[in-house]
């Protein structure tokens, strides 16, 4: 795994690069931290500059609006599709077609799109990673969250976002509660639901409570507890930039996957990658 910056930049384009997340990217990703970026796409601002409508310090672009014919004339690296998760299935699908790998950092993809993408990367050899969570804090908190849970199964999930998040529990909970439950599991543990009290959601098993307020932006507490004591994992992610360390790292490594694969982990670890069934 590549962490270190690359002596040759990784040329990249961009989707969704008018975004919340893609105006980050625009800003902030230079060749000196070893990616170029040589194409800007998105609807919005179509036919300007980036440096007009993004950032003064986004590369000197023009922002197009065609995915197929920038691949076509520009043949970058690396595809990376930060627009949304209606439109991100078929840029995949683009950049697949053309032989260029990719990076899918919109959250939400269907099950249905992800065997699509999955199927058609086999079958054109072409690697790919969809990564809904991209901060490598968020990656570590899931993994350490099923670690702890073979021993200590007891546990609530309290997550905190801004009031624009309009999904009664976010995914990044979601997916922590998935490998808490694969924890216990392993720990060969089974909990009842009268051993906690809390009001709230719950995902596979897991209690999750949900905070929305103005001021938040992405946080999530995991709180454990056994006999005598508790043990508490925190994530906060302040802003978006706390995303781009986890895309560079997908940028630099996608190449060199076997296949199409689901989470930044594959990455990160060695063991336990998942699969798209039941994404």
């Amino acid at each position: 795994m590549i962490t270190a910056v690359p002596d040759v930049p990784v040329r990249i384009t961009v989707v969704g690069a008018a975004g919340k997340f893609g105006r980050e990217i625009m800003r902030r990703l230079k060749p000196v931290e070893g990616v170029e970026i040589v194409a800007a796409i998105d609807l919005f601002g179509a036919g300007e500059r980036c440096r007009d409508v993004i950032s003064h310090r986004a590369p000197d672009l023009v922002i197009e609006d065609k995915t197929g014919a920038s691949l076509d004339r520009l043949r970058p690296d690396v595809l990376v599709d930060v627009s949304n998760h209606g439109a991100a299935a078929q840029h995949a699908l683009s950049a697949i077609k053309r032989g260029i790998p990719f990076v899918i950092g919109a959250s939400g993809l269907s099950s249905d799109d992800l065997q699509e993408i999955e199927f058609k990367s086999r079958e054109a050899k072409v690697p790919g990673i969809y990564c809904p969570v991209l901060s490598i804090g968020a990656v570590l908190m899931i993994r350490f969250s099923e670690m702890t849970a073979r021993y200590l199964p007891q546990v609530e999930i309290i997550e905190m976002q801004s009031t624009q998040e309009k999904m009664p529990t976010g995914l990044l909970s979601q997916q922590t509660a998935e490998m808490i439950a694969k924890g216990r599991r392993e720990g060969k543990h089974a909990v009842n639901d009268s051993e906690t009290a809390g009001k709230c959601e719950q995902h596979c098993g897991v209690k999750i409570h949900a905070v929305r307020l103005q001021g938040l932006h992405a946080h999530q507490r995991v709180l454990f507890s056994g006999r005598g004591e508790t043990f508490v994992l925190q994530h906060d992610s302040l802003d978006y930039t706390s995303y781009l360390d986890g895309l560079r790292l997908a940028i630099f490594n996608v190449a060199s996957l076997d296949s199409f694969v689901v989470g930044l982990e594959n990455l990160m670890f060695e063991e336990g990658r998942r699969t798209t069934v039941g994404v």
